[in-house]
């Protein structure tokens, strides 16, 4: 598992209190700029009004990218809106998350 944190402090203080697990790594800086590899599911925490191109370039067949909308953006018929993959539309729920799913080959 992978994590970015902006702010020095947090990512100092996340590092030390997730030391007992070698599986766990965390970046300092932004995370838009960083490099989690290959990913089964990302959660990006900051706001946003789109999925990075380069967050879906990252995330395996069958994955799930969760991001969490900047709400004073656009509104569409049915509520807030995020401009998704390819200009597609993606309702936000009324807590402001948006869940993509990354579609697996279909099988035959």
């Amino acid at each position: 598992m992978a994590g970015s944190e902006a702010q020095a402090d947090l990512a100092a203080r996340t590092r030390e209190n997730l030391s007992g697990y070698p599986n766990v790594t965390v970046h300092t800086g932004d995370g838009a700029q960083f490099d989690p590899m290959a990913c089964d599911a990302m959660l990006i925490n900051a706001g946003v009004t789109h999925p990075h191109p380069f967050w879906l370039g990252r995330m395996r067949e069958g994955g799930r990218l969760v991001l969490r909308a900047a709400l004073g953006g656009t509104h569409g018929t049915s509520g807030p809106t995020l401009t998704g993959p390819e200009g597609a539309e993606l309702a936000v729920n009324p807590f402001g998350v948006v869940v993509i799913l990354i579609p697996a080959p279909s099988a035959g």
